[in-house]
């Protein structure tokens, strides 16, 4: 165990754009030094502002791979960082720009995956836990939320409207339906076997979902609770793109419900139409922004569903 544990490591790919501040606090956590003992190597994936300077500070303790793209998109960016290290780690993991790992989280990865090993369990995927989140137990309007198919009976779950319940903010560890875009390990075998198809959109919504649900029945999904991390909430990006972003959430979650023979497209749609005259009651610029982006979001995705997946395309 302990030659294995020594071994094994990481590698990560960050796709980024025009955050600085952001990538150079997500490299700060990785070179922290229980982290960087177990990374075999960080591909950043950049667009718009270069990030020389900033990469220069970490060359010392992290063996890091840049690549500058004139081509924007968080999915494009992470396939083109994951073709420069599926050769030199057993495990892959994906982190956005403002993620922000806690203190031996990289060893908790490990310890946690070969752990599952030796009890016979082959790791697919493993979350980090972020911390800064609600828990499941923390939620605001439980209740309404499960009668409206918006969570489930417990974290983790995809309930039959394809709404996710929250993995996040965990005490122990958990086995879970899906996993989160930004900051899970993935075993490279399943990124070789299932490659996630570049999107060519500004905005990946529901990526995370579309990805990994299908997959969750034939691999063993987990949060590991020592492992943690803290994203940054704080940003929202423009206003101005509220009725964008309504639109591109609405279509992608249609888009996974037809996707998924066990989910409901026609729940989906009533459950969150609901969501959206709730929220509409507020009468404010935003809200009738965002319910003007849903509608043209179901009209949009039941107009072009012969698609296929290139209906979440801009």
């Amino acid at each position: 165990m302990n030659t294995e544990k020594t071994l094994m490591k990481l590698s990560y790919v960050i796709p980024t754009k025009d955050r600085p501040e952001q990538v150079k606090a997500c490299l700060e956590s990785l070179a922290e030094r229980e982290n960087r003992n177990l990374i075999d190597c960080v591909v950043v994936v950049a667009c718009g502002r270069r990030l020389d300077s900033v990469l220069d500070d970490f060359r010392e303790h992290l063996f890091i791979r840049y690549i500058h793209t004139e081509k924007c998109g968080q999915l494009y960016q992470r396939n083109v960082g994951l073709r420069e290290c599926l050769d030199k780690s057993e495990y892959i993991g994906f982190l956005d720009e403002d993620v922000v790992l806690g203190a031996g989280t990289c060893r908790h990865l490990v310890d946690f995956i070969l752990s599952k090993r030796a009890a016979g369990i082959t790791i697919s995927g493993v979350s980090m836990n972020v911390i800064n989140a609600p828990s499941y137990e923390e939620i605001k309007f439980r209740l309404l939320k499960k009668v409206l198919l918006q969570i489930g009976k417990k974290p983790g779950v995809v309930t039959v409207a394809g709404s996710n319940t929250t993995i996040a903010n965990i005490s122990e560890d958990l086995s879970t339906e899906w996993l989160g875009g930004g900051c899970t390990v993935w075993s490279a075998n399943v990124l070789i076997n299932h490659p996630q198809m570049d999107i060519d959109t500004k905005y990946a919504a529901a990526e995370d979902l579309i990805y990994s649900f299908p997959l969750h029945n034939n691999y063993a999904f987990y949060v590991c609770a020592k492992a943690t991390c803290t994203p940054d909430f704080q940003y929202s990006g423009s206003r101005a793109n509220q009725r964008y972003i309504a639109f591109k959430q609405i279509v992608a979650k249609l888009y996974f419900c037809h996707s998924n023979k066990e989910l409901s497209v026609l729940l989906c749609g009533l459950t969150e139409f609901l969501i959206q005259l709730i929220q509409l009651r507020s009468f404010t610029r935003g809200s009738l922004r965002k319910f003007l982006g849903f509608v043209t979001g179901m009209i949009y995705f039941f107009s072009n569903m012969n698609k296929g997946v290139h209906v979440l395309d801009d």
